[in-house]
């Protein structure tokens, strides 16, 4: 009776721990505009996003990129999980394109964020065009990557201490300068939570001391 109990003990736990994200599906494929939806939030494995936001401008005539026109991608990298963000960011000579967007990333409290990881692809300038996005995080950790005539800098990561919880707001730039082009395809986000030592240690004492009540209250 004890040997089976200890299992369903073991669920209940799990169940507990994880009840914050039950409410929200899992994250899938769609384009932008479906994650601004007021009050939306999904889940990649035990990482929960939410209030998205996104706000594009445009200047000289260059194609205004509204959040129907950006595809989001849910990504599983090894150990890390986030986002793809795809759309056809392009400006010429005299023109620019830009947006702000956003989101908030949890993790269950026995977690904890340590790491996070910015890239781009399907970039690309001629002259004196340029692509530069930025990425500030809440725990005042900065991210860029960028692509112009003094160089390029096509990822970049960073660890820090682990939270629970991150805002993340993102810049994208693109300049078509007096005389270039600039383009850009796929902006890729990526956080890798790391299971905090201290909380596991607590967990599976208070298992191995709850199984312990259990088998000295049943009869034998």
């Amino acid at each position: 009776m004890t040997r089976k109990l200890i299992p369903l003990l073991l669920m209940l736990l799990a169940g507990l721990i994880y009840a914050p994200r039950a409410n929200a599906g899992a994250c899938s494929t769609g384009t932008l505009n479906f994650y601004l939806v007021v009050g939306f939030s999904c889940t990649i494995g035990d990482r929960t996003f939410s209030t998205f936001y996104y706000v594009p401008s445009a200047t000289g005539g260059a194609t205004l990129i509204l959040a129907s026109d950006v595809l989001v991608t849910p990504q599983v990298v090894g150990g890390e999980e986030g986002f793809l963000f795809s759309a056809s960011w392009g400006v010429t000579s005299l023109q620019t394109q830009a947006a702000s967007m956003g989101y908030t990333v949890t993790v269950p409290s026995m977690d904890q964020i340590a790491d996070a990881s910015l890239s781009i692809s399907g970039a690309g300038f001629t002259n004196d065009g340029k692509v530069f996005i930025s990425e500030g995080l809440s725990n005042s950790v900065s991210l860029f990557v960028f692509t112009n005539s003094n160089g390029t800098v096509l990822a970049s990561s960073a660890t820090f201490a682990g939270v629970s919880s991150l805002d993340i707001v993102e810049r994208v730039d693109l300049d078509g300068g007096i005389n270039g082009t600039a383009a850009l395809s796929n902006v890729t986000n990526l956080f890798s939570p790391t299971p905090e030592p201290s909380s596991l240690l607590m967990l599976g004492t208070g298992v191995v001391g709850l199984a312990g009540f259990v088998r000295r209250k049943l009869p034998r």
